[in-house]
């Protein structure tokens, strides 16, 4: 059985252009983070800044990109870091349920939200969709 470790760009393409927005204000990117910018998928190399006040430039080889015209494909952890920041009061649970038959489904459960899945990514992603 293989989990999912990040979203997809298809799952990226979900947000609305206020949600990327919201993401790409929240991203920071990090070195070897994955990203979606310019139609093509591409892993950070080093992040930079030109001048102090500006924009911060997101490297990649054979190039480099403004962050705000690029999207992190969260991992696992990254939506558990958007989560903390981003819900309300900072509280949401994680409940891994196991049935008799031996499927599992996870569960993220903050404020007035539910939601479950049988991969975690899935049931992380809807939560930080709820929030962005």
């Amino acid at each position: 059985m293989t989990v999912e470790q990040r979203i997809s760009v298809a799952q990226l393409n979900e947000l609305s252009d206020e949600q990327k927005e919201k993401l790409s204000e929240q991203w920071e990117p990090q070195t070897y983070d994955i990203f979606y910018c310019g139609g093509k998928i591409r892993t950070v190399t080093l992040c930079s800044r030109e001048k102090p006040d500006g924009p911060k430039l997101v490297w990649y080889h054979g190039g480099h990109a403004t962050k705000g015209c690029c999207y992190p494909l969260l991992s696992i952890g990254q939506c558990l870091e958007l989560l903390e920041q981003l819900s309300n009061d900072g509280f949401y649970a994680i409940d891994r349920r196991t049935d008799k038959n031996g499927s599992r489904e996870y569960a993220v459960i903050m404020d007035m939200f539910k939601s479950a899945d049988k991969e975690l990514i899935i049931t992380l992603w809807q939560a930080v969709k709820a929030v962005l």
